[in-house]
C-alpha cells in the first residue's frame, strides 16, 4: 500500500546534521575568503625562476649593511623582504595593500625582527629612507613609480624593476635615474 509522506518537521536536519552543514559551510566561507587574494592576484608572486630569483639575491647581498633600509613595494607573499632580512640589511620593510596577503607576510616573516610590514597603498606612504627598493609592478604604473621615486629617494638609492623598466621617454625618470645594470628581467636604476 501505499507509504506516508513525510511532514515538513520530519525533513528538517536533525541538530547534528544542521551543525555540521553550518560547519562545513562556514569552513568553506572561510577557505574562499583565505584564497581569494592568492588567487586573484597575479601570480608569481616573487621572482618567476629560480634563476632570477638567484640574480635578485646576489644583488641584495651586494647591498645588504646593518644600516641599509630595504623597502619591498608590493610584497605579495614576502618571500622577497624575507630573502632581504635575511641577508643582511639592518631594516626590511614589506608594503602591501591587499590586507591578507600583508597578514601572510607578517606570518612567514615572523621571528625576523628587522621586517616591518605595511598594509598600505605604496603611493601614499613615504620610501623616504630606502637605500634600496624593489618592485615587481606592471608596465601601467612605472611612471608614476618613477616619480615617486625620483621625489623621494636619496642621491645613490638602488631602484631594482622586475620585468617592467621606468619609462625611457620621461624626462624626469631619465634625469633622476641611471641604469647601472640589465639582467633580464631584472633592470638596477641609481638615483644620481
Amino acid at each position: 500500500m501505499g507509504t506516508a509522506t513525510p511532514t515538513a518537521s520530519e525533513r528538517r536536519p536533525t541538530g547534528v546534521a544542521r551543525t555540521t552543514l553550518y560547519v562545513v559551510a562556514s569552513l568553506t566561507a572561510l577557505t574562499a575568503v583565505l584564497a581569494a587574494p592568492f588567487v586573484l592576484t597575479p601570480l608569481p608572486f616573487a621572482p618567476s625562476t629560480p634563476a632570477t630569483r638567484a640574480r635578485l639575491q646576489a644583488l641584495l647581498r651586494r647591498h645588504a649593511t646593518a644600516r641599509a633600509t630595504f623597502v619591498d613595494i608590493g610584497c605579495g607573499d614576502g618571500a622577497v623582504v624575507r630573502d632581504a632580512a635575511r641577508l643582511g640589511f639592518g631594516r626590511a620593510v614589506g608594503i602591501e595593500r591587499n590586507p591578507l596577503l600583508a597578514l601572510y607576510t607578517v606570518f612567514r616573516c615572523r621571528g625576523l625582527p628587522n621586517v616591518s610590514v605595511r598594509c598600505a597603498d605604496m603611493f601614499r606612504l613615504a620610501w623616504t629612507g630606502a637605500d634600496v627598493v624593489y618592485i615587481y609592478g606592471g608596465e601601467r604604473i612605472m611612471a608614476a613609480v618613477a616619480a615617486k621615486a625620483a621625489r623621494e629617494l636619496r642621491h645613490g638609492a638602488i631602484l631594482i624593476s622586475n620585468s617592467f623598466g621606468l619609462p625611457t621617454d620621461d624626462a624626469a625618470a631619465s634625469d633622476a635615474f641611471q641604469l647601472v645594470l640589465r639582467s633580464p628581467p631584472l633592470r638596477v636604476y641609481q638615483r644620481r
